[in-house]
């Protein structure tokens, strides 16, 4: 089969369709060894560490860092807005049905308001606890392989669920 892609059949005759081959560029720079402290899962990992030491202080003196929660449900839901109008409004092919909006849910940026209150309202914890639900059906679909997520989003989706179940203990009393 090769030697047919590289030849053609001219006047009843089979002859070379390259007459010579040619590289256009080679490469001077050899290939680097990636990083690990400049990888994503370090960073992950370090942004994980801090969730989860924010979130452990919270417990131990029992007073919520409500800038935190904050910060979580606006990134979050920012990056759900961008994935979300990459989805719906652009045609880009590589986000369509894109199963990261369980975790970045675009209303987390409306209701960061109403989590940075120091007492919710009780349809907060609901919200919070849709969240916890959406961040296991993730875990679902990926062990299912409905969809693959990279692993270095492992440390921020341990951290993100801890942070929930932590809301959810503390927005009940």
């Amino acid at each position: 089969m090769k030697s047919l892609i590289q030849t053609i059949q001219r006047n009843g005759e089979q002859v070379p369709l390259v007459e010579k081959t040619t590289p256009l560029f080679t490469s001077s720079q050899p290939q680097e060894k990636p990083n690990f402290f400049t990888s994503p899962l370090f960073v992950f990992i370090l942004i994980a560490v801090l969730l989860i030491g924010i979130t452990y202080r919270d417990l131990k003196r029992n007073h919520r860092t409500r800038s935190l929660d904050v910060a979580i449900f606006v990134i979050t839901g920012v990056v759900g807005i961008l994935l979300a109008l990459l989805w719906f409004a652009t045609d880009h092919s590589a986000t369509a049905n894109n199963y990261n909006l369980l975790w970045a849910f675009p209303f987390s940026v409306l209701l960061s308001f109403a989590i940075a209150k120091k007492q919710p309202k009780i349809w907060v914890r609901r919200y919070v606890l849709f969240l916890t639900l959406m961040l296991a059906l993730l875990v679902m679909h990926w062990v299912t392989g409905v969809q693959e997520f990279a692993y270095g989003f492992i440390p921020l989706f341990i951290a993100l669920g801890v942070r929930y179940l932590y809301l959810l203990k503390v927005l009940k009393q």
